[in-house]
């Protein structure tokens, strides 16, 4: 008997030794064979269960799971598709295919469903499955071409978040996938990654109409920090974070966030924790928040950057930001575009309160409103906030259309271009009040039907180097018609003969802190203008005196631009900035301007540092 037992055994493995040993194990929900021979072996002996052949899969293995609908099974409400180690899932096959890049996942959808017993109708989701799949202690395991819908996390502990895909301590690379009506009680609907997932990878997914009850409807990053390319996040619901929530680092690109909605922060993104993700190349259109930040919110002195985003008719409906608000934050915005946002109180584009720190440069405010202050940005609370090589224009609020500063908070504009912006109760421009203080330099503000800038109840505004329409009491301040290139557009650049051309104070050019052109040098000016072009050219019919560089143009923009980038700190002309340029100016040093590289009309510790900033390196 002892003996039979073995063979039958020896037998039974045998017949498992083809799956078992198999690179490939195929799938398919149609299968009608004779189940003696769905051994996954073929798409002829295909497997009718995923579940089954994740039980069978090892370390290296691929699934090929064909067009259809699959359910986990056996453990109640806890069932869920639980991925392995070293595993790839792909769908997206017809059940024909032999290379795996002949499957199409567009055309031959392969569902993941949480809808245990196919019972959803009606709105009845009681039975649906806590996570459709899970990922829990792997190192790596890939998830492509699927569609995972219909979780419900309303359980408790774990079982409160993850509705669709539920990622702890684990590495995943999730690709071509849709999630899809997913639901939690806690976060993260669509995918909830925690403890440990950094390497996780997520590009050219879909999100659409998933809901937490608390923070990130699409997707919520605890702890971790995935990269995320090429997702879609669309109609998603969540108190904080409408499509995403980020409460640790994270590179976020080629995204597009469109009419996702918080109940309270963040429509498309809300980002705390000390967070601080890389968002580049994104897309904020048509989200929504009730309280603030309707694009995104940041807060818990978290330190977002965004570079090259576009945040379009984004909407705060009770307070601020209705692009973008910070609270205790230090973001930065590189390359950006404001426009058609709209916030029921304060800052119609950008709004930053309570301590926050923000840093706005070579980006665009237009066309944004605000009931209240601050119709393109707004400041507030002891907030900080800088703005660099930014044009800010057809901008409304009641108060401040373009600017407000305002409660103790303070506002840095440097080569700003401030143009049309209106305001219904006090300065269509720029406006300073309740402790708020101002400082403008190197700027032009023009063309506002009543004041361009005013200050109100203790403010404080200082402006030097800049074209204020009506003046305004400074050093280099000018009152005359900047001559833009199209007033009508408008087209916001100098024409030839504007009296803005070479009337900056370079000294007030700030230091290339984000790295505008991506050389790494952190050291230099900022070296190019709104437009990208050089920023500092200098204009020969104009006598700057001793100055041994050119100076900086009023406004965002600088006129010319063109050819190689000046090289102010090369006094020796010999194409490098060494040891020998350093004695020349040390020369002079305190006594006259012939060291001047700043034209700041004086040699001094201004064109030191500056000449310290280029040290060592070639002019370009």
């Amino acid at each position: 008997m002892i003996r039979q037992r073995a063979v039958w055994a020896a037998l039974a493995l045998s017949a498992l030794a083809p799956t078992l040993l198999a690179d490939v194990i195929y799938v398919d929900a149609g299968q009608t064979g004779d189940s003696a021979d769905m051994d996954g072996t073929s798409w002829a002996r295909a497997l009718p269960s995923l579940q089954t052949a994740l039980a069978l899969a090892e370390v290296g293995d691929e699934v090929w799971v064909a067009t259809g609908v699959y359910r986990p099974g056996g453990a109640g409400r806890a069932s869920t598709f639980a991925l392995r180690n070293g595993v790839s899932l792909y769908g997206g096959f017809a059940g024909d295919e032999t290379q795996r890049d002949q499957r199409d996942p567009a055309t031959n959808v392969t569902v993941l469903n949480g809808d245990l017993n196919n019972d959803d109708a009606g709105g009845f989701y009681a039975d649906n499955a806590y996570h459709v799949v899970a990922a829990t202690n792997l190192s790596n395991a890939t998830l492509d071409g699927f569609e995972i819908r219909s979780g419900r996390a309303n359980g408790s502990g774990s079982a409160r978040d993850g509705g669709g895909l539920f990622v702890l301590n684990a590495n995943v690379q999730v690709r071509d996938c849709a999630f899809r009506r997913n639901a939690c009680l806690s976060d993260g609907a669509g995918v909830w990654i925690a403890d440990g997932a950094t390497g996780s990878t997520f590009a050219e997914c879909v999100f659409e109409e998933n809901s937490a009850g608390s923070a990130g409807g699409g997707m919520l990053v605890e702890v971790g920090a995935p990269s995320l390319t090429g997702l879609t996040f669309a109609d998603n619901t969540a108190s904080d974070g409408g499509a995403i929530a980020l409460s640790d680092g994270a590179t976020v690109s080629d995204c597009a966030f469109s009419r996702n909605v918080a109940t309270d922060t963040g429509g498309g993104v809300w980002i705390g924790g000390a967070a601080a993700p890389v968002i580049t190349n994104c897309v904020f259109a048509d989200n929504r928040a009730s309280r603030y930040g309707g694009g995104a919110y940041s807060t818990h002195t978290s330190a977002p950057r965004f570079r090259d985003c576009l945040f379009q008719a984004n909407t705060s409906d009770l307070q601020g930001g209705g692009a973008v608000a910070t609270n205790d934050s230090t973001p930065v915005f590189h390359r950006c575009v404001f426009e058609l946002n709209a916030a029921a109180r304060h800052g119609g584009g950008l709004g930053l309160f309570r301590d926050s720190n923000g840093r706005v440069v070579n980006s665009v405010f237009r066309e944004n409103a605000a009931t209240t202050n601050g119709g393109g940005l707004y400041t507030y609370d002891s907030a900080r906030l800088t703005v660099v090589n930014s044009a800010v224009y057809r901008n409304a609020a009641a108060r401040g259309g373009g600017v407000s500063a305002s409660g103790f908070s303070t506002l840095l504009a440097i080569n700003l271009s401030a143009c049309e912006n209106t305001a219904d109760q006090g300065s269509d421009g720029l406006l300073a009040s309740d402790g708020g203080q101002l400082d403008v330099r190197n700027s032009i503000v023009w063309a506002h039907a009543t004041t361009s800038i005013s200050m109100q109840n203790q403010a404080t505004v200082s402006v030097r180097y800049s074209c204020v329409q009506g003046g305004w009491d400074g050093p280099g301040n000018i009152a005359d018609d900047p001559l833009f290139a199209d007033s009508g557009s408008p087209d916001l650049r100098l024409s030839a003969g504007s009296p803005c051309v070479d009337a900056g104070l370079t000294d007030d050019a700030p230091l290339d802190i984000s790295d505008v052109d991506d050389d790494n040098n952190r050291l230099e000016w900022v070296p190019q203008d709104l437009g990208g072009k050089g920023r500092f050219f200098d204009e020969p019919s104009i006598d700057e005196g001793a100055c041994l560089g050119p100076p900086i143009d009023m406004g965002a923009y600088e006129f010319g631009g063109t050819g190689p980038q000046p090289c102010p700190a090369d006094i020796t002309g010999d194409g490098f900035v060494g040891l020998e340029d350093i004695r020349e100016m040390l020369i002079s040093f305190g006594e006259n301007a012939d060291g001047d590289v700043n034209c700041d009309g004086r040699t001094d510790l201004g064109d030191l540092a500056l000449m310290l900033s280029r040290f060592g390196r070639a002019c370009e």
